[in-house]
């Protein structure tokens, strides 16, 4: 009897891991990470939407893309989650989405806020 989907087992990964705070205008500004490896930026291209440009990808697909909210101002709870099919090796780029927690309404995060991204990507042999 089977209770569920198997979980894919990689043999290796590359992870990379930064924070952000975030500016006046949605702008994501880089506080943690390493230099030149990992994340290049991270710009708002809609209210709740964000593009993340990687430095650098490994040949092998994204396997878990994690935001984590940081409210610094008080806001309201906020959910977040990468755009299924937005992840694009030639451009190093993928989208996530921010949304209240509440009512799941797309939302902008807070200036001031932080957010901590981490990025999974199964290396190829």
């Amino acid at each position: 009897m089977s209770y569920g989907t198997p979980v894919r087992s990689y043999d290796e990964v590359v992870e990379y891991h930064s924070s952000w705070e975030i500016g006046a205008t949605g702008a994501h500004s880089k506080t943690s990470g390493v230099a030149g490896k990992g994340f290049l930026s991270v710009t708002r291209t809609g209210a709740g939407k964000y593009t993340v440009t990687f430095t650098e990808v490994p040949a092998g697909p994204l396997v878990e893309l994690r935001v984590i909210h940081w409210s610094q101002t008080g806001a309201a709870p906020l959910l977040t989650a990468p755009v299924d099919g937005t992840y694009t090796p030639a451009t190093k780029q993928v989208q996530y989405n921010a949304w209240l927690s509440s009512t799941l309404a797309a939302t902008e995060i807070p200036s001031g806020d932080r957010v901590s991204i981490v990025a999974v990507f199964e290396k190829t042999r």
